[in-house]
């Protein structure tokens, strides 16, 4: 089965993803009472609202475009799907609980960063030249998103 999407609709979910992602990760930053995962989570979410700037800018340039391209893979539901999972997260108010939070946090960012980076992927893929380069960079820093949240997760294991 195909599915059909203008780039312009493309670009506008990537948007939500990464504005949700920026806020999922800022909460985590001010949930964690460890300085590593407060700063790195603090890196992620800025990186994050930096890609939605960039996904902005992007999405201007191809408002006028409506051409729809078909995909082998529903981008619309992995998309929404994704934004709906980070902005449900609501961290709980004990000590106890908020390490088990923050390793389910941990599992649905890294489910998040494949989703985003495989989305991305059919983006740079379908859109051309002006936005290869761009995308190309985005997904290698999703990528390092992905280290360093699977990196973290290990150090969570790690201390218990």
């Amino acid at each position: 089965m195909a599915y059909e999407y203008s780039a312009h609709e493309i670009t506008q979910m990537a948007m939500d993803v990464e504005e949700a992602s920026s806020e999922f990760y800022q909460g985590l930053a001010d949930l964690s009472e460890e300085k590593l995962f407060k700063d790195v989570f603090r890196e992620l979410s800025r990186q994050e609202a930096g890609h939605q700037r960039e996904f902005k800018e992007m999405a201007k340039d191809l408002a006028d475009l409506e051409a729809r391209h078909a995909y082998a893979i529903d981008i619309y539901n992995i998309m929404k799907r994704t934004t709906v999972e980070l902005k449900r997260q609501r961290p709980p108010r004990s000590a106890v609980a908020r390490a088990g939070f923050i390793k389910a946090a941990l599992d649905l960012a890294v489910s998040a960063e494949k989703g985003a980076s495989e989305v991305y992927q059919l983006m740079r893929d379908a859109f051309g030249s002006p936005y290869r380069k761009l995308l190309s960079a985005i997904i290698k820093v999703e990528k390092t998103h992905l280290k360093k949240v699977l990196g973290l997760k290990k150090k969570l294991v790690q201390a218990k």
